[in-house]
C-alpha cells in the first residue's frame, strides 16, 4: 500500500460498517442507478454510430444481486465491423 493511502485506512475502518448497515435501505435505489449509467454509455455509442438501438432493463433479485437484461439492435456493416475488431484483437 502506498503511504499516503495509509492515512486513509483509519477512516474506511469507520465509514465502512456503517456504509454496510445502511446499504439495504438505498438498495431500492441501486437497479435505477445501474439503469441511468447503462442508458449513459449505450446512448454514446448510439450517438457514435456504433449501435442502431438500445434497451435496458435491471430489477433487483436479493440483496446485492442484480438482474441485467440489455437488448442491443446492430445494423449488417455495425455487426461486421464488432466482429472484425474482436477478431483482430483476439488474434494480435
Amino acid at each position: 500500500m502506498r503511504p499516503g493511502l495509509i492515512r486513509f485506512v483509519p477512516i474506511l475502518e469507520r465509514f465502512v460498517p456503517i456504509l454496510w448497515i445502511l446499504l439495504p435501505a438505498f438498495g431500492g435505489m441501486i437497479p435505477g442507478l445501474i439503469s441511468f449509467f447503462l442508458n449513459r454509455t449505450l446512448g454514446g455509442w448510439k450517438s457514435k454510430g456504433l449501435i442502431e438501438n438500445y434497451g435496458t432493463r435491471t430489477v433487483r433479485s436479493g440483496r446485492l444481486s442484480y438482474e441485467l437484461e440489455i437488448c442491443v439492435v446492430l445494423t449488417t456493416e455495425q455487426a461486421g465491423s464488432g466482429l472484425h475488431g474482436l477478431l483482430a484483437r483476439a488474434t494480435g
